[in-house]
């Protein structure tokens, strides 16, 4: 597991200094081929704007597989990064804010799939202080990279600082190629028109020959292993019914 350790930190070193050293760089940019603050502040927005649907997009990732998301998104990203090289004067600056956009919505995918990755590529032990020294790499990048893409920028021109933005999520989705994760368990898929929903005298998820299903107390099973709160019940069910243990069965009466 040491190997999927020093991947982790990696991948967030690598991340954080790929898509921090665009958010000041971006806003000089802008800022020389508009001559507008106002407009290079917009930059801004286009990066932190798909936050606010981090839940959403924290949906879908969990849909989909995350290993593979992860590494199509790094690899989308990258393609969509070379294309500011044709940004050459003020027609092409809606380009720069629909990168960046892209460079948000990336951010947002990648790090709810990469928080779902965490734990089942590290054992239980290891996942606090792992995550530790992510926050610690992430944090200094955000420190260090935006300083570094900005001198880039004025030393060079935006060239290498669009290059160096590319090329930081093609390493990360190596390393999250070279990951060494469980293979996933299939899921087994219910009868066809049947519900797969838990029962509560059995306790299991099963396939239910009921098409109603109702919200019941636990007191109308005695033996059912039901909480306090109540349980899904299904009035048609199969299952056979719980034993009853209020009391012993009665003898027959003697006939004289």
């Amino acid at each position: 597991m040491r190997r999927n350790v020093v991947l982790f930190i990696v991948i967030s070193l690598v991340s954080g200094f790929g898509s921090t050293a665009m958010t000041l760089a971006a806003g000089i940019w802008v800022f020389d081929l508009t001559g507008s603050p106002a407009v290079a502040a917009l930059t801004g927005l286009c990066i932190y704007a798909p936050t606010l649907g981090a839940p959403w997009l924290g949906t879908l990732a969990d849909r989909l597989p995350r290993r593979p998301l992860v590494i199509g998104t790094d690899v989308l990203l990258a393609a969509i990064m070379l294309t500011l090289l044709a940004v050459s004067s003020v027609r092409e600056v809606w380009l720069i804010y629909v990168v960046l956009l892209a460079r948000g919505l990336s951010y947002v995918l990648n790090d709810a799939a990469e928080t779902a990755i965490l734990p089942s590529a590290l054992p239980p032990g290891r996942l606090g202080d792992v995550n530790g020294w992510r926050a610690s790499a992430q944090e200094g990048m955000k420190l260090i990279a935006p300083l570094a893409g900005a001198g880039l920028y004025a030393w060079s021109g935006p060239v290498p600082v669009v290059l160096l933005a590319a090329v930081a999520p093609l390493i990360a989705a190596g390393c999250y190629a070279l990951l060494r994760l469980p293979p996933a368990l299939p899921m087994e898929k219910p009868e066809r028109g049947r519900s797969a929903r838990a029962c509560a005298r059995c306790s299991a998820t099963r396939p239910c020959a009921g098409r109603s299903w109702s919200r019941r107390s636990p007191s109308d099973c005695p033996a059912s292993p039901a909480p306090a709160s109540s349980r899904n019940w299904c009035t048609g069910c199969t299952c056979p019914p719980p034993a009853s243990v209020s009391s012993p069965p009665r003898r027959a009466p003697a006939h004289s």
